[in-house]
C-alpha cells in the first residue's frame, strides 16, 4: 500500500510510515509551508485520504485564534476549515513556537492527526533559533496476543545429515 503521494504542489515534506504489530500504518509526516505559499486542500489530502493513522507535524505559516495567535491569515482559515471538515484533530502549544525579529512571537509549528492521539505539545526555548522545538507524544495502542504454542508430533520432524 502507497503510504503518501509524491505530488504533494505546496507542502515540502518528508515522511515515514510505520507498521505496526496490528497490522495497520502510521504515516509520520515532518512538514514546511513556506510563507509565501498558500495551503492546497489537495495536498492535506494526498496525506490524510490515503492512510490509516496520520501525524503531520510542522511549521505550516498557518496563524489564527484558535492557536493563540492575535491575527488570522488566509492559510490559517484554510487549515481550520479542512481539520473541521475532514475531522482531522489539529494539537498545538501554549506557548510561542516563533520569534520573528520585527513582531510578537506567534505560534507556527503546529501536529494535526487523524486516527493517532497525541499529547498537548509544549514548546521548548532549547536553540538558539528563532523557532522553538516542539514536543509531543504519540500514544501508540499495541496490540498482545497470547504466544503461540507449536505442538509437533515427531513423525513431523526431518532429520538433517550431519556434516563431520
Amino acid at each position: 500500500m502507497q503510504c503518501i503521494n509524491s505530488s504533494v504542489l505546496g507542502l515540502e515534506a518528508t515522511a515515514i510510515c510505520l507498521y505496526l504489530q496490528n497490522h495497520s500504518q502510521l504515516l509520520f509526516v515532518s512538514a514546511y509551508l513556506p510563507p509565501s505559499s498558500a495551503i492546497i486542500p489537495a495536498d492535506l489530502d494526498s496525506i490524510f485520504s490515503r492512510n490509516d493513522s496520520v501525524v503531520l507535524v510542522g511549521d505550516l505559516n498557518s496563524k489564527h485564534v484558535t492557536w493563540n495567535n492575535a491575527s488570522v491569515n488566509r492559510n490559517g482559515r484554510t487549515l481550520l476549515s479542512y481539520c473541521i471538515n475532514k475531522d482531522v484533530t489539529l494539537h498545538y502549544p501554549d506557548q510561542p513556537t516563533h520569534f520573528p525579529y520585527n513582531s510578537d512571537p506567534i505560534v507556527l509549528d503546529i501536529a494535526l492527526s487523524k486516527q493517532c492521539p497525541i499529547s498537548k505539545p509544549q514548546a521548548f526555548p532549547a536553540l538558539s533559533s528563532n523557532h522553538n522545538p516542539t514536543v509531543f507524544k504519540i500514544h501508540l495502542h499495541p496490540t498482545t496476543s497470547k504466544p503461540r504454542t507449536l505442538r509437533l508430533q515427531t513423525s513431523q520432524l526431518v532429520a538433517f545429515p550431519s556434516h563431520t
